[in-house]
């Protein structure tokens, strides 16, 4: 089976499909010309920037983590608390209330009777 160029392919599809316009065939001399552009050449740009952008959010994140074990201030159980409490974690898709909920006391939720 021999390897068509562009224009042998576009020349063979327009031999089976000859003077046909409804919509079907029009969709696949479409399908066609977008498959053998430049259509399919795009996705090696987008993975190699998507890989790139990769590394470096794995370097930034590994800069990080490796600093914090050079720090001179230690986190402590207050600061881990408040950190965890803010809602900085963009994945974490708890709302306010339910942040909130958390910290709740048994103090908070029962005055005493005057």
């Amino acid at each position: 089976m021999a390897k068509l160029n562009a224009d042998e392919f576009m020349n063979s599809v327009k031999a089976i499909i000859g003077d046909r316009d409804d919509d079907e065939a029009l969709k696949f001399i479409e399908d066609c010309k977008d498959t053998i552009t430049g259509e399919h050449d795009d996705w090696k740009a987008k993975y190699d920037e998507a890989v790139k952008e990769k590394d470096e959010l794995d370097k930034s994140w590994r800069a990080k983590y490796k600093e914090r074990f050079y720090s001179s201030e230690p986190i402590s159980n207050n600061d881990k608390e408040t950190n965890n409490n803010e809602h900085n974690n963009p994945l974490d898709t708890r709302s306010e209330e339910e942040i909130k909920a958390e910290s709740v006391k048994i103090d908070d939720l029962f005055k005493p009777a005057n």
